[in-house]
C-alpha cells in the first residue's frame, strides 16, 4: 500500500498536549470565577463604607450580586462586572504579556436605559495577576486586594460621571417622534432617560 504509515507518537503527544491546555483552560476559569467571587465582596464593603457619608438619608450605592455578574449602582448611574466566557490569549490586548487570560467586562448604563454599553475590561491570570493593561493589581490577598480595583471603577464611571444634555438632533429616538394617545404628550414617554453614558474608561 502506498504512502507512509501512520505513526501514532505525534498524535498521541498532541493529545497530551491539548489535555494540558484545556487543563490550563480550566483553572484560568476558576481563578476568574474565584475573582468575581471576591470583586462581590469587595463591592458589599465599599457600599457599606459609602453609608459613612450618607448616614440617614439612605444608601448612596447599592450592590446586586447575581451568579454572573457584580452590579453597583448610585443616583441611577449603573456599572456591571461580568465574566467573559472562556479563555484566550491577551496578544490583542493593550500592553500584552502573551499569554493565555481570562476576561471581566465592564458595562455602563443609566437606570432606564433598554442597553448597557461596554465601558472597559480587565484580565485575570493564572497566578492571580489582575490587570486592565494600564495598572495591575493581585489576588493574593483576596477581595481586600480587590477593593483599589472597585473604587477606581467607582470614582470614574459613578462619582465622576457627568450627565450633559446631548444636541436636539442627537437625542435618542424614543425623543425624536413620540407617538399622541388621544392628541396628548404621553408623560411616561418622557420620563426615559435621554443622557447617554459616556465614561473615561
Amino acid at each position: 500500500m502506498p504512502g507512509n504509515p501512520f505513526d501514532k507518537d505525534p498524535f498521541l503527544e498532541s493529545v497530551a498536549l491539548f489535555q494540558s491546555r484545556l487543563q490550563h483552560e480550566q483553572e484560568i476559569c476558576a481563578r476568574v470565577d474565584e475573582v468575581m467571587s471576591w470583586l462581590g465582596e469587595a463591592a458589599i464593603k465599599l457600599v457599606g463604607l459609602s453609608h459613612e457619608v450618607s448616614g440617614d438619608a439612605g444608601p448612596l450605592l447599592t450592590a446586586t450580586i447575581a451568579e454572573a455578574s457584580v452590579q453597583i449602582s448610585g443616583a441611577g448611574r449603573n456599572i456591571t462586572l461580568a465574566p467573559a466566557q472562556g479563555v484566550g490569549n491577551d496578544s490583542c490586548l493593550p500592553c500584552p504579556r502573551l499569554e493565555s487570560c481570562g476576561q471581566i467586562l465592564v458595562f455602563g448604563h443609566l437606570t432606564g436605559h433598554s442597553e448597557t454599553s461596554l465601558l472597559s475590561s480587565f484580565r485575570v491570570y493564572i497566578n492571580g495577576d489582575v490587570t486592565d493593561g494600564i495598572r495591575e493589581w493581585n489576588t493574593e490577598g483576596g477581595a481586600e486586594s480587590l477593593l483599589p480595583l472597585v473604587s477606581h471603577l467607582l470614582k470614574l464611571a459613578i462619582f465622576d460621571q457627568q450627565l450633559c444634555w446631548p444636541h436636539l438632533s442627537d437625542m435618542p429616538e424614543h425623543f425624536q417622534r413620540i407617538p399622541l394617545k388621544e392628541e396628548r404628550l404621553p408623560e411616561e414617554s418622557l420620563k426615559k432617560p435621554c443622557f447617554g453614558f459616556e465614561c473615561p474608561l
